[in-house]
């Protein structure tokens, strides 16, 4: 049975694009860094939803749901009312764009004596439109939506409502969808408290913004269709300083024009692919890059088609650190998109572009059409972070090219990538069979136990990787209705920051690839997206597929009814899991443990020997441990590193601070890659190591990406001292901290607000 929006937690999603679409958004937006917003125009160009047109839906379609026809919202004239996504914007205005084969007399006589049929928008693959900003007529290159001898003119001012959560416009006289205008002029600026965009510091102390992914999306950038089945291309022209560069999500790189008084605009679009606006990302800052060619003499991949197996790159970071990202993503990132490319077939765009964030960004890496967002801490220096980058990628398949229809079910994008995040790896660094299967089962070892202390701090309902499927996908009320659809924990903060949809969704793959072998479903996940390539899927399409492709799988232990109570629609563990499969003959885990033990032992030996009785003993024997030319000890990789600290943690020994000490300099630690500093934080944490307090602060001044779970730790101790810690580093960092992190560790220490 479905539930009631909860306003605190639930998004809503107020569009009423089930009866009429935005199918093109162009943006004519100028940057104004002193006020911190945006001030310019967006163009809609619309018309009804293909389900609408056709008296029917095609499942097949990427064009969401088919709701009730023939009801839709009306002001209390009865005018229809086209209804946008929106919040923390101004309106100035919003007029009509009259399109029509012969010019018009006046405004009035507009479209609504033309058949809505045939204002649809042609294609516009390959052609640009000219904003309409600073015009009083819209003047397309190359034709654009226009049929030849057609022309297109403002017309008259729509009335129009700015309300907390959308954008309300109408045209009086206007009764229904298919008579309101074919295209809208909406002039309008950004509020710099709008939560779509950061407005922040790079590392080099120069002023950027960017659309952060927040949870609101692209909402306070732009008003927009929301639901998931609004599908669109989109232009824009952005005017900056002549010192800026334009990163946006688009087809190619940006065109550039110098302009008066030292302004520079860039131009972008996207009409290859129809896709969800809040993929939509724009970042502007006075960033230099470095281009990385394609490989060069690759051999053919087993694709099936003649698709390039690598795109142009380039890499953008402040000056003062691009030499680092060079050296970090320059020679994998190459031969990733090559390993995608074998793996999952034609890339999905022609190009990317890769931007190191400010240090305040508040995830690991964010990823949209051609252009990814990377967290500064995947830049540790040894290149132990770039499977991250590789997860990045993914995603060009995984939640661009193939979407979610249901928007809780995020472990269709986040899962697959996760998941293929070792293939590919493995693949670009040629790792042999018996490398790869210990590598990848040691990571998912780190993962298992991660995921178990996710279901220990997470609250049953957000355990679920199917949260909607009880509540009619999307609880899309209908249009007519004065109930909104939403997103179920759309707005939830404790749902911000944690992975269990990550790692359910990796380790059903896994248990997948167990059952199947992991060539087999590999192949199978290619398959799957030559099927569902551009359209919105249901995980119920995935597991259907599965058991057609796999119907030995039920003979095996495994049916549809056993994945939705055991994987989709329940919380916790699931029984088939066990840590065991992973850490089974596996050398670097065996490694791992022989250290574990020895530190203990050593720890031990700190502990009792400062006994009389003790110190012949122990002396010899931390003489032995301590001894740095004893080759028994091991030289751990990072990812086993983060295992010894993970199991040193789970042993419950609190360790003295001399083995802490030594700990840390064994292994260098504060140097190694944020994983394995994060669980060395937690490590002091747990130990009250008071000389590696310090170690802490660092760490969350400048992985700001990983750090909201450290302050939750320092909090859980009830420790004055670490309190005043998780203070001090608070107020040191807050004034360019995540809206959404801010706000949760504030609640972590001060409670409701």
């Amino acid at each position: 049975m479905s539930r009631a929006m909860d306003p605190n937690k639930d998004l809503p999603l107020m569009a009423n694009s089930d009866v009429i679409r935005v199918r093109r958004y162009i943006l004519d937006l100028a940057v104004h860094f002193d006020m911190h917003t945006f001030s310019g125009s967006v163009t809609l160009f619309l018309e009804q939803p293909q389900d609408r047109r056709d008296g029917g839906s095609n499942p097949g379609r990427r064009n969401g749901r088919r709701d009730s026809k023939g009801t839709y919202s009306t002001d209390s004239k009865g005018n229809f009312v086209l209804i946008l996504d929106s919040c923390d914007i101004t309106v100035e205005s919003a007029h009509e764009i009259i399109t029509s084969k012969s010019p018009r007399k006046d405004s009035s006589s507009s479209s609504q004596g033309v058949p809505r049929k045939d204002r649809r928008l042609p294609s516009t693959s390959g052609s640009k439109l000219e904003s309409t900003q600073n015009s009083s007529r819209v003047s397309p290159e190359n034709g654009d939506f226009q049929e030849e001898g057609s022309s297109s003119r403002v017309g008259q001012a729509l009335q129009f409502s700015v309300e907390p959560w959308c954008l309300k416009v109408w045209k009086d006289g206007v009764r229904s969808p298919e008579d309101f205008p074919a295209a809208v002029l909406i002039k309008y600026s950004t509020k710099s408290k709008g939560r779509s965009l950061m407005w922040v510091y790079d590392q080099a102390g120069n002023e950027c913004v960017f659309t952060p992914g927040a949870w609101i999306n692209n909402r306070s950038l732009f008003p927009c269709q929301e639901p998931p089945g609004a599908l669109a291309t989109w232009q824009a022209k952005i005017r900056t300083p002549k010192e800026f560069v334009v990163l946006m999500s688009g087809d190619d790189e940006a065109i550039t024009t110098p302009e008066q008084n030292g302004f520079v605009s860039h131009r972008y679009q996207s009409t290859s692919m129809p896709m969800p606006c809040s993929v939509l990302a724009l970042a502007i800052g006075q960033w230099k890059s470095v281009n990385i060619p394609p490989l060069q003499g690759q051999p053919p991949t087993n694709t099936g088609d003649s698709s390039p197996s690598t795109l142009p790159a380039r890499l953008f970071a402040p000056a003062s650190i691009l030499h680092f990202v060079e050296a970090e993503f320059a020679q994998l990132l190459p031969r990733y998109l090559a390993a995608s490319h074998e793996v999952l077939g034609a890339h999905p765009f022609r190009r990317l572009d890769v931007l190191v964030m400010p240090k305040c960004f508040a995830s690991l890496g964010l990823a949209s059409p051609s252009l990814v967002f990377v967290s500064q801490t995947l830049l540790p220096g040894d290149r132990s972070f770039c499977p991250r980058l590789a997860h990045e990628i993914t995603h060009a398949w995984f939640g661009l090219l193939i979407g979610a229809e249901d928007w809780t079910e995020e472990w269709l994008s986040e899962g697959f990538a996760t998941f293929l995040e070792d293939p590919i790896h493995g693949l670009a660094e040629k790792l042999s069979e018996k490398q790869f299967k210990d590598w990848s089962n040691l990571k998912a070892l780190i993962r298992f136990k991660v995921l178990q202390q996710e279901l220990r701090n997470t609250s049953a309902d957000l355990q679920i990787m199917r949260p909607m499927a009880g509540d009619n996908a999307l609880n899309h009320a209908g249009a007519g209705s004065n109930k909104p659809a939403y997103v179920k924990n759309g707005l939830n903060q404790d749902k911000w920051f944690q992975q269990v949809h990550y790692l359910k969704g990796y380790f059903f793959l896994q248990h997948l690839s167990l059952k199947v072998g992991s060539s087999q479903l590999l192949r199978f996940i290619r398959s799957y997206v030559n099927k569902f390539r551009g359209q919105l899927v249901l995980t119920q399409q995935f597991i259907n597929m599965l058991f057609e492709t796999f119907p030995q799988l039920q003979d095996n232990g495994l049916s549809p009814e056993v994945v939705s109570s055991e994987w989709l629609d329940c919380a916790g563990m699931p029984s088939a899991l066990r840590a065991e499969t992973f850490s089974w003959d596996n050398s670097l885990v065996k490694q791992v443990e022989s250290e574990c033990n020895r530190w203990l032992a050593l720890d031990k030996a700190n502990r009792h020997g400062g006994k009389p009785q003790k110190r012949k003993h122990t002396g010899a024997l931390l003489a032995k441990l301590t001894d740095p030319t004893n080759k028994s000890w091991a030289k751990l990789s990072p990812d086993q590193l983060v295992l010894l600290l993970e199991i040193l943690i789970e042993s419950g020994h609190r360790l003295t601070a001399k083995t802490m000490q030594q700990l840390k300099e064994t292994y260098g630690l504060v140097k190694q890659n944020a994983d394995v500093r994060h669980r060395w934080c937690e490590m002091v944490i747990r130990n009250r190591f008071m000389d590696g307090y310090g170690d802490i602060r660092i760490f969350l001044l400048e992985e700001q990406s990983m750090g909201v779970y450290l302050y939750g730790e320092l909090i859980a101790t009830r420790d004055p001292v670490q309190r005043l810690v998780a203070e001090a580093c608070l107020q040191a960092v807050e004034s360019e901290m995540d809206p959404g992190c801010l706000l949760k560790v504030q609640k972590m220490l001060f409670g409701e607000t």
